[in-house]
Order: C-alpha cells, then structure tokens, then sequence
C-alpha cells in the first residue's frame, strides 16, 4: 500500500493494483495515467469515481475518443452505485465503483497504440462527418466491414464501439508484420 499523490508517485515496474476514492476534480488525470500506457504493470483498478463520470466511460455506444483509446487494452465497468448520502461529507452528486480489468487477450497488441489512436483522432477531429471520411479507409473494405458488422454506410465515430474500432484498424490499418 502506497499512500502518496497519485498523479505524482512513481508508479511500480512491476505488477500492480490500484484502489482509491478518487477526488472528483482529478479523475481523468488519473485514469490517463493509470490507463493510458497498455504495456504498463497495472493489472487493474477500482476507484470510486462521480457516477456519470463511470457511466461516461463504460459506454459502448455512443463512445467516447478518449474511453475508445483505452478499451482495446481494459475493460470498464461499473461495480457499485454509490448514492451521495454514503459519503461524509455528503458530496452534491452520487459515486460509483469503476472497476478496470486488463482484457486478457487484449483487442489490439500495445504496440498498435499510437496508430490506433492516431486513427481515432484523425475520425473525430470531425466527429460529425461519416468514419468513411475521417478515418479515410477505402471504399471496399469499409463497405464490407460496415455490413459485416451492422453499422450504417455514414456512421459517425460515435457510433463504433471498441469492437468495430479494433476491426477497422486491424482490417484497414494495421501492416503486416
């Protein structure tokens, strides 16, 4: 056990766990810390996080960029609801548990991270637009990939859950090895 500023304490080089009642405020900062490296040792974490902020990032659909950047690697789930008054001092909104779980066998291998998140930004840098144009696959592949998977022809990037997302990178983008 490591009592410390979490945004601030070296994380371990070998395999750890992380628990906490997170303070609202630095939330994100934290999970993109803990989740942000796929090659990291964390092997999981549950936190006590504001409710919507849990439900946010357990989402399949609509998904988020920044929840679609780790899924490949963590599974995200909602544990507990906490309702306000369980807290003292009672904070304004309710809490939930926000287990991650490393996905065993990961979507995408952790080397793939930086192509596959450059492929999630370049689509929602125009979130609006249909993933067929943002993401700029060709038009075959993203024709059969769209069907095979039950998408709409004009998708938006919202629209894709991890699962489509990690198909579209394998199928379109990823090299060969």
């Amino acid at each position: 056990v490591v009592e410390a500023d979490a945004l601030l304490v070296p994380l371990p080089s070998r395999p750890y766990r992380v628990a906490g009642n997170v303070p609202f405020g630095i939330t994100t900062a934290l999970l993109r810390r803990i989740l942000g490296d796929p090659a990291s040792p964390c092997t999981a974490a549950d936190l006590i996080v504001q409710e919507g902020l849990a439900r946010k990032r357990c989402a399949l659909r609509p998904c988020t960029m920044l929840s679609l950047s780790w899924l490949p690697w963590w599974s995200l789930t909602i544990e507990r609801l906490l309702p306000a008054g369980s807290f003292e001092p009672r904070p304004s909104v309710d809490a939930a548990i926000l287990a991650a779980r490393r996905r065993r066998p990961p979507l995408l291998p952790a080397e793939a991270a930086p192509s596959y998140r450059a492929l999630l930004r370049r689509a929602f840098d125009r979130a609006e637009a249909p993933v067929r144009v943002t993401a700029r696959p060709d038009r075959a592949s993203w024709k059969r990939l769209a069907r095979d998977r039950g998408l709409p022809y004009d998708a938006r990037p919202r629209q894709l859950d991890v699962w489509d997302w990690a198909a579209l990178f394998t199928q379109v983008y990823s090299s060969p090895s």
